[in-house]
């Protein structure tokens, strides 16, 4: 039981990853022990009670960027920004870690949940992320990045925004960011973003394949029932997944801080 203690002074609550992190330490015995020590300790939840929005199978995916915190091997608390995508039908949900929170990395990410689900839900709802939504207009229909909307007719998908100050409006990938603070990130440490991105890949998994609170049903077995349409070709989708770069005159090209040498006849060129 002190070890408990110790957990949840830290803030750990969940009683999912306290069950992992017992069972770590030699715990044998169930959740419902967990749950029933955790219960009187737990913070009051202090949020409104809101009307749950459904949506047919295969109609919209919820997407949202949130920066988190992880923990290295060294115990050096770092932030790193996390791409999270939920079906509102199956609730199936995708989720991974990137370096930064540009157009070319959400399209990146955008391509590897779509390939995770196996296929394209006919909407895409997002808030005002500058990411995507340059602004709005006069119309006040938001001036889409003309990337992303290249992507989204690529992809034949509509790309809709939730009204401002009503995050409730995506509630389920609002859901899911804070479960991924609240039940992945807790006891774990990480060696970079590609070992996060392994554990966040494994986790999507194991998430996916239990019952959900709300459809009483595992989102694996409802994701079948998605009515999505295809993905385009493997060549159609390859602008969407690099960056252009201005090769210097001695041969060498600049990405994420780092100058990587190339052969000379790009040099001076665009790669």
């Amino acid at each position: 039981m002190n070890l408990r203690i110790v957990l949840m002074a830290q803030g750990i609550f969940n009683s999912e990853v306290l069950k992992r992190l017992l069972r770590e330490r030699g715990y044998t015995g169930g959740i419902t022990l967990i749950k029933d020590y955790v219960k009187p300790h737990r913070p009051p939840r202090q949020m409104p009670p809101v009307q749950r929005y459904e949506t047919k199978p295969g109609y919209q995916a919820q997407v949202g960027w949130k920066i988190c915190e992880y923990v290295d091997l060294d115990g050096v608390v770092k932030k790193i920004p996390v791409f999270a995508m939920v079906l509102g039908y199956s609730r199936a949900m995708y989720i991974e870690f990137t370096k930064r929170c540009d157009i070319h990395s959400f399209l990146r990410c955008m391509i590897n949940a779509l390939e995770y689900f196996g296929g394209v839900p006919k909407t895409m709802l997002t808030d005002q992320m500058k990411t995507v939504i340059l602004g709005m207009g006069d119309n006040r229909k938001p001036r889409w990045h003309p990337l992303f909307e290249d992507f989204a007719a690529t992809v034949g998908m509509v790309p809709k925004v939730c009204r401002v100050r009503r995050p409730q409006t995506k509630g389920k990938v609002e859901r899911t960011v804070r479960f991924i603070e609240q039940n992945f990130m807790p006891g774990r440490r990480f060696t970079d973003v590609e070992d996060l991105n392994r554990h966040a890949r494994q986790w999507c998994d194991e998430q996916n394949q239990r019952i959900h609170r709300t459809t009483g049903e595992r989102p694996i077995d409802r994701l079948v029932e998605e009515q999505f349409g295809a993905l385009p070709p493997a060549d159609r989708l390859a602008k969407y997944r690099f960056e252009v770069r201005k090769a210097s005159r001695d041969g060498f090209v600049s990405y994420d801080g780092v100058r990587y040498g190339i052969p000379w006849q790009y040099s001076g060129r665009e790669v």
